[in-house]
């Protein structure tokens, strides 16, 4: 009856606090000022155009050490229609208590979607964003000179782009390492990746070269392999069903690729993604793009990792988190948990890769901040960022794609737009330290995929420690009609397929671990 069992093993993961179902914490309150403070306005519905992606291509807000932040955004201009007062950047030196604004460019414009890099080898801050004047984007770059001298806002603007075509160059994103600086982003006419370098720290920029004149792309995304191995990553423009990687051994003088995989997402359940539901880290050598499959119409949906690999091209998807269920239509949908607006950072030290999502409350009434860590083996079990409870929701957000471990807790780094005011404030949430090593409550996390079978069901579960795992199936009377797994499991991630040979009706399979047990209902047809 076992098909297959397919088990990632869990080496070394941090032991993660709170339970992770079934919990209604993780709010942040704006009107205390001890929870989070309000970093700039912005114009009514678009406050979320400042956070909506993150990751190390799409980064706004910037942990520069201990204590340290930056964020890049715009202030609302008080003009109804070249609403973002230009670009601007805040500096904390007090861990996000306080803000001090230093001004980039005056321009009024319609359109924010900034990066920020910092280049270590030279403690550099560098920004990137667009002006839109009408319905053309320029891109600009601006470097912060002060800050390696103690003296931050220091700021050099340099013009990236010329605005070529009716809308322009979009979406920029950017990578810095002693002089030479490389620009990212998609010509908007031809929605096509494109990319500028600079050899003398911005003063003049090369020749555009476009990555890929036969590929058209849905979202642009630059980020740096060290040493010096240029990967630039997308998703398709049609469907948004197949991850795209680029990379480039010459600081984007010429490219290779494309390298593609579609999603199994698509093939098997018909989900796709949205233009601002990945985000991109390096780690241990390769980028993993934490993606967001959704069914067709809807933000909420499964979490994927596009691994891409640069020393052979090799492209390897797993599954991260999310519940997908077949409706009574026959549709495929998502259940509690799953995933909208994912984040990704990898702690300073670079032992682990850690997302953030915001997911549904088991009510479906609210949504929190939600994390996961990965150590090179296996994801840890989901658990919440937040401990503080309200009825807040932190709607766009986006985690700094740096996580602080200090030895004996992972410190976050959060700001956001909510919807519960318009998007009309970005806020904030003063950190939020997750101890390591705190024991977390036993609980148990099922998911059956699909819940009405006609051959086979797909279980998958995660067990923070190795345990005794009985799995067996029951009729609504209460009698068990099979035994589908006893033994010993290791702690990870485990997925199991079985043939569903049991006969037409309801039944619930029940995974027990240690004594503790859990049920999920289906309907063999």
């Amino acid at each position: 009856m076992l098909n297959l069992v397919l088990s990632l093993l869990l080496a070394g993961i941090p032991v993660l606090p709170r339970p992770h179902e079934d919990v209604e914490v993780g709010k942040i309150d704006p009107a205390d000022s001890t929870q989070c403070v309000t970093i700039c306005n912005a114009p009514a519905g678009n406050g979320w155009r400042s956070v909506i992606m993150s990751g190390q291509a799409h980064d706004n807000l910037l942990f520069l050490g201990p204590d340290t932040l930056v964020f890049v955004g715009s202030d609302y201009s008080g003009d109804a229609t070249e609403y973002f007062e230009g670009a601007s950047v805040w500096y904390s030196f007090d861990n996000g208590a306080t803000w001090e604004k230093y001004n980039i460019a005056p321009t009024f414009h319609r359109t924010n979607y900034p990066d920020a890099h910092f280049d270590r080898t030279t403690n550099t801050p560098w920004f990137v964003f667009t002006i839109r004047t009408g319905n053309n984007c320029k891109v600009y770059a601006t470097k912060d000179e002060g800050y390696a001298i103690g003296a931050p806002g220091l700021l050099t603007t340099y013009t990236v782009t010329d605005g070529i075509g009716t809308f322009g160059e979009w979406i920029p994103s950017i990578v810095a390492k002693g002089d030479t600086v490389v620009v990212g982003y998609m010509k908007f006419d031809l929605s096509i990746g494109a990319c500028k370098t600079s050899f003398d720290g911005g003063a003049t920029w090369s020749t555009e070269v476009v990555i890929d004149e036969g590929q058209t792309i849905d979202n642009p995304n630059l980020i740096l392999v060290e040493p010096n191995t240029l990967v630039f990553y997308s998703f398709d423009y049609d469907i948004i069903d197949t991850v795209i990687f680029w990379k480039s051994t010459d600081w984007g003088a010429s490219w290779t690729g494309p390298f593609k995989l579609e999603s199994s997402a698509y093939v098997n359940y018909g989900f796709a993604s949205w233009w601002y539901s990945y985000v991109g880290a390096v780690y241990q050598g390769k980028v993993h793009v934490l993606t967001v499959m959704s069914p067709a119409g809807y933000e909420n949906g499964a979490l994927y990792d596009y691994i891409f690999d640069p020393s052979d091209d090799s492209i390897e998807e797993q599954f991260v988190v999310g519940n997908i269920v077949l409706d009574t239509t026959g549709t495929y949908n998502v259940d509690v948990p799953q995933a909208r607006t994912p984040s990704v950072a990898v702690t300073q030290d670079g032992n682990y890769l850690v997302t953030m999502f915001m997911n549904y409350s088991s009510d479906w009434t609210t949504t929190d901040p939600y994390f996961m860590v990965y150590d090179g083996t296996s994801w840890s079990p989901y658990a919440p960022v937040f401990s503080i409870q309200d009825e807040f929701d932190e709607g766009r957000g986006d985690f700094s794609s740096t996580v602080y471990n200090d030895g004996g807790n992972f410190n976050f780094y959060f700001v956001c737009s909510s919807r519960d005011n318009n998007y009309q404030t970005v806020y904030y949430a003063n950190s939020q330290a997750v101890s390591v090593n705190e024991t977390r409550p036993a609980s148990l996390a099922l998911n059956v995929m699909p819940t009405i079978v006609t051959s086979g069901v797909n279980l998958e579960f995660a067990l923070p420690k190795t345990a005794n795992v009985d799995i067996s199936v029951f009729n609504v009377s209460g009698q068990k009609v099979a035994n589908l797994y006893t033994g010993t499991l290791n702690a990870g991630t485990h997925r199991m397929a079985y043939d569903a040979n049991f006969g037409k009706g309801i039944y619930f399979v029940t995974l027990t671990v240690d004594g503790n047990s859990t049920s999920r209902k289906i309907l063999v047809k």
